[in-house]
């Protein structure tokens, strides 16, 4: 069940287009913050890489976000993943962001 383990804290994410980081308050477990992003209505809940501040992926029930983030805690060694293997990451998570119910649909690559 997810919630479990999960701890309220601020962490730093990283905006879109742009090298500053925001703070932001939401709940965190293991390498991975979970918060509500005001500008996504239909999915509000992100999930952001603590370590690079990257988001992962947006829900619609903070819980179906817990539950991504603990389905792709184990996909990789996530202490050791840097700024530059964005697109290695994107590869090993898609499979599971596009069973975790509630996600925001993915564009299509173009």
């Amino acid at each position: 069940m997810s919630g479990r383990g999960w701890q309220r804290a601020s962490f730093e994410i990283a905006q879109t287009g742009c090298t500053l980081k925001v703070v932001v308050s939401g709940y965190v477990r293991g390498p991975f913050g979970v918060f509500r992003d005001a500008s996504h209505e239909r999915y509000p809940w992100s999930v952001t890489h603590l370590t690079t501040g990257w988001s992962l992926g947006f829900y619609e029930r903070r819980s179906q976000a817990q539950t991504y983030a603990e389905a792709i805690t184990p996909l990789c060694g996530w202490d050791l993943v840097t700024t530059s293997e964005r697109r290695r990451v994107a590869e090993i998570v898609r499979p599971a962001y596009e069973t975790t119910p509630g996600h925001q649909p993915l564009e299509p690559a173009p």
